[in-house]
């Protein structure tokens, strides 16, 4: 699977303009647990994930791979908690399938979102842009606004604008006040919901780590914060998908 893959994305993104070639990466599962591709325009880093490990593990790589080398698109060979993970992150996650036609044998590429699978289309039905690949329901999807851009969390400005502008533009310490309120009931088992909130980008986590203190939960080092709040927003997802 890993070397087809290798070689139709490799002619795909050709008929793009991308002069990129395949490798094949092994993580201890066998020769070909993820194929890499890495792009000039846009700069990204292109990831076919076959075989992962789990999510802890892969998060904390993804964490590194993306402070090394910036942007990096992820496809994903299964449907599961690392997909869960992609789309609490961004709103959704890409996955990859190979299926045979006939004599033919070609690449599907399909969009999860919030619980919602669509049906897989043809890779060369997909584009590479300087936002990634896009299949033709994530751009429709992006074009109604109902996925980010980007892995970044809510901010405060975004909050704003789904009330309707009836929230108001607080100083940092009432923002933490209005979340430590909203989270007050939260069992002490559960994530919050401040998870989904953060402040700036200057500021990584700023919110998430005086709410936390706010609500005398345990503190989290400075150097597990990504992954432990990214493992929250997992948990949370995962929670309210059962509560519907």
């Amino acid at each position: 699977m890993s070397n087809f893959i290798k070689a139709h994305v490799t002619r795909w993104l050709a008929a793009q303009g991308h002069a990129a070639q395949g490798e094949l990466r092994s993580f201890g599962h066998c020769h070909g647990d993820a194929v890499d591709f890495w792009l000039c325009r846009p700069k990204t880093h292109l990831r076919f994930e076959l075989h992962p490990e789990d999510y802890r593990s892969w998060r904390k790589a993804a964490d590194s791979l993306g402070a090394k080398e910036g942007r990096i698109e992820w496809v994903f060979g299964r449907d599961d908690a690392l997909t869960d993970g992609m789309v609490a992150r961004r709103g959704y996650a890409l996955l990859v399938r190979c299926e045979t036609e006939g004599n033919d044998r070609r690449v599907f590429i399909g969009t999860v979102t919030d619980g919602k699978r669509t049906d897989r289309a043809p890779l060369e039905h997909c584009r590479m842009t300087e936002s990634g690949l896009v299949t033709p329901a994530l751009g429709e999807l992006r074009a109604k606004g109902a996925v980010r851009d980007d892995s970044t969390p809510l901010n405060w400005g975004d909050l704003r604008l789904r009330a309707g502008g009836q929230l108001p533009s607080l100083h940092p310490d009432d923002q933490v006040a209005l979340l430590v309120a909203v989270d007050r009931d939260t069992p002490a088992d559960e994530p919050l919901l401040s998870t989904l909130v953060d402040n700036s980008v200057a500021a990584p986590h700023r919110l998430y780590r005086q709410v936390r203190l706010g609500l005398g939960r345990e503190p989290v080092p400075d150097t597990e914060l990504e992954t432990h709040r990214a493992m929250e927003v997992l948990r949370l997802r995962q929670l309210w998908r059962y509560r519907r």
